[in-house]
């Protein structure tokens, strides 16, 4: 199949990328208070053993290394995977598949753009294998891109790694007599993210929505929303009972209480928030006053929830000012 760049119209939605000066600069300190997307796949000395586990049905989740989580699903002697490690990682992920199921790779579902995700992309693309992704994220994946404000930049894949099944919105997949449902979640982590829900199975793969164990990242300059987000993860849990196994974008599998508590947190960070713009609080107030403590031991180190602050601060923030005068 020849590749050709993804034809996608303009979104619908604005996302300005511009703050005042001090909370700009603010935001990319604290963004970089923790390691940055952009460079997950150079840390120094970092383990690329994956671990596999089987979560019955035909499906298994791998996880560990450098990168975000797997899936595998087989059925009907074809499997399908979900995200593909990093470009340091993908190497560890092409030996872990066959120790998951000896099925013929047929699928990889994309859940979002970001590089932790995609770096199988290029040697499944070159077997053969379909690539399925949201438009949004085929769109990122086929041109150079990145966030200055962040200092951080990316090139696209190479050709071969680019999706050659693009949705609009969601879909189905079949594998034999089973069936993978692809759900889109907008304007969430990204504009272009995949949950991915394997209903035999009871097993749900969540994309960068859910991390478990860590803050999660907001990508405001490619479609994400604070809103969104826990929209999002109201979707996710819609998906979900007390049985269902959850595969996060990074952390172990773990089940719905994990995804509720996350949404907690979620939704109490964003009233505080906007109960600082309320008060007229500058971001540099917010911050010191680390309205994110009663989480840090849950959800990683404090760097990390000074930046989930600034990320919300600068969406919350941007949004009022594009609200007409009362």
């Amino acid at each position: 199949m020849q590749a050709s760049h993804p034809q996608v119209p303009a979104p619908s939605h604005p996302f300005p990328s511009r703050l005042p000066a001090r909370a700009g600069a603010l935001l990319l300190l604290a963004a970089l208070a923790v390691a940055p997307l952009a460079a997950q796949d150079d840390m120094a000395g970092a383990s690329l053993d994956l671990n596999v586990m089987n979560l019955g049905n035909g499906v298994s989740a791998i996880g560990g290394g450098l990168d975000g989580s797997v899936l595998v699903v087989e059925g009907g002697g074809e499997a399908l995977v979900v995200d593909g490690q990093g470009p340091v990682g993908w190497s560890a992920l092409v030996q872990a598949v066959p120790l998951a199921t000896e099925a013929k790779v047929r699928w990889v579902v994309n859940t979002h753009y970001h590089a932790d995700h995609v770096g199988s992309n290029a040697h499944y693309g070159a077997e053969g294998v379909s690539i399925v992704a949201h438009m949004r994220t085929a769109e990122y994946l086929s041109r150079p891109g990145g966030v200055p404000e962040l200092n951080w930049e990316y090139e696209a894949l190479p050709e071969e790694g680019w999706p050659t099944v693009v949705l609009e919105g969601g879909g189905t997949l079949k594998l034999g007599n089973r069936l993978v449902r692809l759900i889109h979640l907008r304007a969430a982590h990204t504009d272009g993210d995949l949950a991915v829900y394997v209903p035999h199975a009871d097993v749900l793969h969540t994309g960068d929505v859910f991390d478990h164990g860590n803050y999660p990242f907001v990508d405001l300059w490619h479609g994400g929303t604070v809103d969104g987000m826990i929209a999002a993860v109201d979707t996710l849990i819609a998906l979900t009972t007390e049985t269902t196994q959850i595969v996060p974008g990074h952390g172990p599998p773990c089940g719905r209480d994990e995804l509720l508590a996350y949404r907690a947190m979620l939704e109490d960070v964003r009233g505080k928030v906007n109960a600082a713009l309320d008060a007229g609080m500058s971001l540099d107030e917010l911050i010191s006053t680390v309205p994110t403590a009663d989480y840090d031991g849950t959800f990683g180190q404090p760097g990390g929830g000074r930046r989930l602050v600034a990320l919300f601060y600068k969406d919350l923030s941007e949004r009022r000012a594009m609200q007409p005068p009362r």
